[in-house]
């Protein structure tokens, strides 16, 4: 892993909601001046903007924070009412000029009344306006390699970038690359197409823009200070968020499955005595996407594990969710044409470990079980196989002995077809499979092939080393690629759970490596809990109530799978389990 892949790493897809601002630029073309803002300026000049706003008069922000660039941005119930950028070079200072216009916009966007009462209703909303303040330190200019990439070697949501034509500026401030979907490249395009006039440039590679045409490209990192509720105090920000750094312990453990699960729960959706749920939740928007069967029965099975730790009452109410989306997920097979293989092979393991004396239940185990049993025979389809094998050992605890025969049968052949590189891809399935096939047989329980798969996961784990300053909110997460894909995303959180499992089994963690495991163990947690939406990123979300506790798809994307969540509690409970386990041993000793 090299240092410099989180310049390279984000995908094509990243938001960029471009604040394009012309103005003078009036100290020379090289860059601002080096005098970097201190934290102790900010909160002066957050203050004093929080005194104009909440007042709603455009008094003069008198803090001077030299010739840097401002952005501010105000909220209303999570949604931008307001945002603008100031400038250096005109006649009044660039935290003037963006809280102005940021202001002016508000008063447009607010739902104000045109009456009588619109000034009073202003005030009053005025207090609910939450604000945030990005001022930019010394612009750099991009290195000729960058221009060439879409990412433009940018630290994502940390990065600003700027471009320049003769005395003309825009700039782009990396909050607002989380917020939309596109490319920083396109950023750029869009405000050389602003700068100039001329739509065709745009259709020029960056590199000969600069070269040729007198632009000069720029990034920039910047202080950001915000609110995180009305009427908040100030909070230093890093991606729009903060780095995550409380001590994984039991009780932070419990704390966050119990906050991963509410979060589940809250995106199934009941008719009567069925559900079902949303897939993929972006909480800019409020938009949810349907969620498969897969996904459904994925998000069943960690509600059902973390339903066992919990007291009588929670239990039952955690089961009765479960049941009712096993009855929306058999009346949605009962209705599709073409079976689902792999959805049949999870469905057979979640009801294997609910149980149920529902005869619908029973019908739909039944015929789960009927195509798992075809589909582990089958060749070819080996995500498929890999849930059918997955269903069937479940099955197979649950009493039905053939399926516990054809499970393990088909997990042993998968793991002797599957590359040692691909047998990540298979988890949490195969592993689990694997493990809870086998009794004593340490053969059977795959542990050397799922060791190795240990290895290769922590292999690819980011260090500090790694993340460099920029981005400590990254280390401990896993890359399973390299070049311009190569960041640390939820996908990571598929290999946890068997991961959890082992190192409370000391056929796969012998006690002298079980330091060194947990240590690596608990840093994919502290990834994962950075993932998970908190009140230090809600704040941001129009749909930030319903965000609280759902784990992004990474931290540049915050849209929500619901299998992302799923595999987080999972993964949660499954090392609580094997914590609990540990602790049960060592006392027997």
């Amino acid at each position: 892993m090299h240092p410099d892949i989180f310049g390279r790493g984000l995908a094509a897809t990243l938001g960029s909601l471009i604040v394009l601002v012309l103005g003078l630029w009036a100290t020379p073309a090289a860059a601002q001046s080096d005098d970097e803002v201190s934290p102790q300026r900010a909160i002066a000049a957050f203050n004093e903007v929080r005194s104009r706003v909440v007042a709603w008069n455009l008094d003069p922000v008198e803090v001077d924070l030299g010739a840097h660039p401002v952005q501010v941005t105000l909220r209303y119930q999570g949604e931008v009412v307001g945002r603008a950028i100031g400038l250096p070079g005109q006649s009044t200072s660039p935290i003037n000029q963006a809280l102005t216009e940021a202001m002016r916009q508000a008063t447009e966007r607010l739902p104000l009344p045109r009456d009588a009462t619109r000034s009073s209703t202003l005030a009053s909303l005025a207090r609910e306006i939450t604000i945030g303040i990005e001022i930019a330190r010394t612009l750099t200019p991009m290195a000729e390699e960058a221009l060439a990439e879409a990412t433009l070697l940018l630290s994502p949501g940390i990065e600003g970038a700027a471009a320049r034509l003769g005395e003309n500026l825009l700039c782009t401030f990396p909050s607002v690359f989380l917020e939309q979907d596109r490319a920083p490249s396109l950023a750029a395009i869009s405000m050389v197409t602003r700068l100039s006039g001329d739509s065709s440039l745009g259709l020029r590679p960056l590199r000969v823009l600069q070269a040729e045409h007198g632009f000069t490209f720029y990034r920039f990192g910047v202080v950001h200070v915000a609110q995180l509720a009305p009427g908040g105090e100030a909070e230093f920000l890093h991606r729009s968020g903060r780095v995550y750094s409380q001590q994984v312990t039991g009780a932070m453990l419990t704390q966050w499955a119990d906050m991963l699960a509410r979060h589940l729960v809250a995106r199934i959706e009941f008719h009567d005595d069925i559900a079902t749920a949303s897939g993929t939740f972006d909480p800019r928007s409020g938009v949810r996407g349907p969620a498969t069967l897969s996904q459904r029965a994925i998000a069943a099975w960690a509600l059902v594990e973390h339903a066992e730790r919990q007291d009588e009452g929670q239990r039952e109410r955690i089961r009765r969710v479960v049941r009712a989306l096993a009855l929306g997920a058999a009346s949605d097979m009962t209705r599709n044409e073409a079976p689902d293989p792999s959805a049949a092979g999870l469905w057979l393991g979640v009801l294997a470990m609910l149980g149920s004396d529902d005869d619908r239940l029973h019908d739909f185990a039944h015929r789960c079980r009927d195509e798992a049993l075809r589909t582990a025979e089958a060749a070819g389809g080996r995500p498929a196989r890999i849930a059918s094998a997955w269903g069937l050992v479940h099955d197979g605890r649950a009493g039905h002995a053939p399926s516990m025969e054809a499970g393990r049968r088909a997990a042993r052949l998968l793991v002797a077809e599957l590359p040692p590189g691909e047998l990540v891809s298979a988890m949490p399935f195969l592993g689990d499979a694997l493990m809870g096939s086998a009794g004593s047989d340490a053969l059977t329980a795959g542990v050397a092939p799922l060791r190795q798969m240990r290895s290769m996961v922590w292999a690819n784990q980011v260090g500090y080393a790694d993340a460099g300053a920029l981005n400590p909110d990254v280390v401990g997460g896993i890359t399973f690629t390299r070049g311009q894909a190569a960041l640390p995303s939820w996908h990571g959180a598929r290999a946890m759970a068997p991961i959890a499992t082992m190192l409370g089994d000391d056929r796969f963690t012998p006690d002298d490596e079980f330091p060194a495991e947990m240590s690596r163990l608990f840093s994919a947690l502290r990834f994962l809990r950075q993932l998970t939406a908190d009140e230090w990123v809600v704040h941001a979300y129009a749909a930030g109530d319903a965000a609280s506790g759902g784990v992004r798809a990474a931290l540049w994307d915050q849209r929500m799978p619901m299998d992302a969540t799923a595999l987080t509690l999972l993964s949660v409970t499954r090392t609580l389990e094997s914590l609990d386990s540990i602790v049960r041993k060592r006392s027997a000793k």
